[in-house]
């Protein structure tokens, strides 16, 4: 989804690059109400999500295939990038609406990285990298991470073992630090939507704030918060 220039925060000239900008959206399979997958994502993207991860660690390849070939051409249609997470070989196959893949810390040994980002890259997709410190965060750089997630900003329900919070001053700090777009992640809520605006953040992640019980109910809450990015002064 197009954000223009209404947004004071939004800079083309480095969010651009790669497109991560505004609501990044996580699906996370199986949805707790057992809610279908084309339902979420299509609330989602009804709504005015801008990028959209799959996130199913619990998944076999089998289903991941299946998953990616039921969102990948929703997502294509919609305009809108779809980033497998922590699926390097999934992203790299040439699926319908697949525009990257998001790895995080633990599944970057023996990775290679540089080697990776460049093959996507060669693609005309993209590599995500979570970060938790600004070591991390140099280190996604040096590699040629196309963009970061950096948390968790907050408390966070959605990991079974997060990583210490790191807080707004934290994030800024990222932002200031990274070559790249920074998506803002951990237990980001419409409330605290503005605090990552303002710290720098390219886009914010969200993930249980989404898991409502209907696809209307998803909607509504991710037009919540299109309408504070699109009004930013309505924004706590």
């Amino acid at each position: 989804m197009a954000m223009g220039g209404t947004i004071s925060w939004y800079t083309p000239s480095v969010t651009a690059i790669v497109g991560v900008h505004g609501i990044y959206a996580i699906y996370d399979h199986p949805h707790p109400s057992g809610l279908a997958a084309t339902d979420v994502v299509s609330a989602m993207l009804d709504a005015g999500a801008d990028v959209v991860q799959l996130r199913a660690k619990r998944a076999s390849v089998a289903e991941r295939f299946g998953l990616i070939e039921r969102l990948g051409p929703m997502c294509l249609a919609a305009g809108v990038p779809l980033v497998v997470n922590d699926d390097a070989a999934l992203a790299t196959v040439d699926m319908a609406g697949v525009r990257g893949v998001h790895l995080g810390q633990g599944d970057l040994v023996g990775a290679g990285l540089p080697e990776l980002a460049s093959r996507l890259r060669s693609r005309g997709q993209w590599l995500g990298v979570s970060t938790h410190d600004l070591r991390q965060v140099s280190e996604a750089n040096a590699a040629g991470a196309d963009y970061l997630g950096f948390g968790p900003v907050f408390a966070t329900q959605s990991k079974d073992r997060p990583d210490p919070v790191v807080g707004v001053d934290g994030l800024a700090r990222a932002c200031e630090r990274s070559a790249a777009p920074v998506v803002a992640i951990g237990g980001i809520t419409f409330d605290r939507v503005g605090a990552c605006v303002r710290a720098g953040a390219a886009a914010v992640a969200i993930i249980g704030a989404l898991r409502g019980n209907s696809a209307r109910e998803i909607a509504a809450r991710v037009r919540r918060v299109r309408r504070g990015l699109d009004e930013p002064g309505s924004l706590p």
